[in-house]
Order: structure tokens, then sequence, then C-alpha cells
């Protein structure tokens, strides 16, 4: 998300923390029946606790800026530098900026306007990688990581393991496998 003007915002829903906010919330969907009360589920269980900004910062830090929280991501590393390094640049791309418009039911051209009164500007940048990284990538996966990964993955109910199951079985999906082998 963008910390600064909301009309140059998008939602979340799920995923990593924003290392720009580190106070920012995300969220996961639950798909449930209607009327049922999920505080009183018995698989729930409610954990009090005051929550505000310097608590917030004091765990974002001691967690090293939340990342203790999320498996290693393969490809992370080298994408997380690029992004860096454009976000200090103060560039985005078109293909940025048009989602932006689209979700905020603006104009591109307007959507550029802001950008540029905040200075940031936009480029035709399209992110790729390398093919060293995406060696290491394939590497990993052909050791073992995509199984390892599967396994710290948990569903509620009986179908737990028929479900983490078909995740491992996705490299030999023709429909999946391309994302699997090189």
């Amino acid at each position: 998300p963008y910390c600064g003007d909301p009309a140059l915002r998008h939602g979340r829903h799920g995923g990593y923390p924003s290392p720009e906010c580190p106070g920012s919330q995300c969220g996961y969907l639950l798909d449930m029946e209607k009327d049922v009360d999920l505080k009183k589920l018995p698989e729930v269980t409610a954990l009090y606790f005051r929550h505000d900004a310097k608590i917030s910062q004091n765990i974002f830090d001691q967690s090293n800026h939340g990342e203790e929280y999320f498996a290693d991501d393969l490809l992370q590393h080298a994408w997380k530098d690029r992004f860096c390094a454009r976000r200090d640049s103060k560039v985005v791309s078109r293909k940025t900026a048009e989602l932006n418009a689209s979700r905020n039911n603006t104009t591109l051209k307007d959507t550029i306007s802001k950008l540029k009164l905040i200075g940031i500007s936009v480029d035709d940048y399209e992110p790729a990688f390398t093919e060293e990284e995406l060696d290491i990538y394939y590497d990993s996966i052909n050791n073992g990581w995509w199984h390892d990964f599967c396994d710290d993955i948990h569903f509620y109910g009986a179908e737990d393991e028929l479900y983490r199951q078909a995740m491992k079985d996705l490299p030999q999906n023709p429909e999946y496998s391309k994302y699997f082998n090189k």
C-alpha cells in the first residue's frame, strides 16, 4: 500500500506487511456459513492485548521487520532489492500506475499527474528475474523446497492431508508444471 495520498492507495487482503508502513494491518478472508459466529467456534481462542503504534513498532523491529513470521521466499531477495532501489529513486512502472488508476476509478493521466506532484515518475519498466535467479529457484524446488514449504501449511478439517498432498503434487500437474520445472 501507498502510505501517502489516499487517492493513490490500494486495498490489501493478506500477504507480507508493508516495509513502508510497519503499523499497517493485513487481513485474510474466511469463507463461512451465514450466521456462524467465529468467536464461538471451539477452534478459535481469543488473545487480548494492548495495541498502539509504539508497541507495533517494537514488535516490527524485534521480528526483523516482520520477516520472522513468514517463510523465506526464494526470489524475494532479488525482487525486494529491485523494489527498494525503484522506491528510493521514486519511480513506478506504467503498469503499476494503470492498475492504480483502474482500482481508484480515475484516469492514467490523473494518476501520473498526482504522482508527479509528489516527486514520483513513471517509466515502462517490466520486472523479470535473471537466468541466474531462476536457476537458484529451480534448483531449490528440485532440492525439496516446495515439499518442505507444503509441509508447513495446515488446513482446517479432515481434508488437511488431502489438500497438502494436492499442493505437493502440483509440480506434476501439466497445468502448473511450468512453474516448477525449467
